[in-house]
């Protein structure tokens, strides 16, 4: 498919899902949805990601805390002072746990005036970096930013916005992407929140390359 076709199908969606997609075209599509940001700890802007153990995980990240279980909602690089915009994911191997990658769509969750005005005003701190730095969870008519693991309430005693997004993703409809070797997942990281499902069983042969794209 043409990538000014996937361009406008994400534009309507939030995400776009292809399969049998050639692994050799990874990196002229990333390239065509922006500047591809590569790895801090290797330079490699193609990843290669697969389910670890706590102890054999890099420190900081989603492994090391969460280990071969489900990765809760959150948005990819929430850490950053702006979030990457696109997330691209690719099955090299789907594994042996049938573990999926869920979506939700923030933009179609309907909050009240009083709960949008909390989530674009109470104040978070993004920690575990070098400099931290305050946000808040919702910048209108630009992206959503939510990963409690590395965002914390300045203040312990008013938490009302993480509360309004765990009760509204538990009611809302998860898009479930099951994979299968070559499939191709984009992402508008802007938009949709993700989360790795829970394996049937311990899956370490399931390996996704994955490119993170910035504006």
């Amino acid at each position: 498919m043409e990538y000014e076709t996937i361009h406008d199908l994400i534009n309507k969606n939030g995400y776009y899902v292809e399969k049998g997609f050639l692994s050799d075209n990874l990196l002229s599509l990333a390239f065509s949805f922006g500047k591809p940001v590569p790895n801090k700890r290797d330079q490699k802007i193609i990843q290669e990601i697969q389910p670890e153990t706590t102890k054999l995980s890099n420190p900081n990240t989603l492994s090391s805390r969460y280990g071969l279980s489900a990765f809760p909602y959150h948005t990819e690089t929430a850490y950053r002072r702006t979030p990457i915009h696109y997330l691209i994911l690719y099955c090299q191997h789907p594994g042996s746990g049938d573990r999926p990658t869920q979506l939700i769509d923030f933009s179609k969750i309907q909050f009240s005036m009083k709960e949008e005005k909390i989530l674009k005003s109470e104040v978070w701190k993004v920690v575990q970096v070098l400099r931290p730095f305050l946000v808040t969870i919702f910048k209108p008519d630009a992206y959503v930013r939510f990963d409690m693991d590395c965002m914390k309430p300045v203040n312990e005693c008013h938490k009302e916005a993480a509360q309004i997004i765990h009760s509204k993703l538990s009611t809302t409809d998860e898009i479930n992407i099951n994979w299968e070797a070559n499939d191709l997942l984009i992402v508008d990281n802007f938009r949709m929140l993700h989360a790795r499902g829970q394996a049937n069983k311990p899956d370490k042969d399931r390996i996704l390359k994955r490119i993170l794209v910035e504006d």
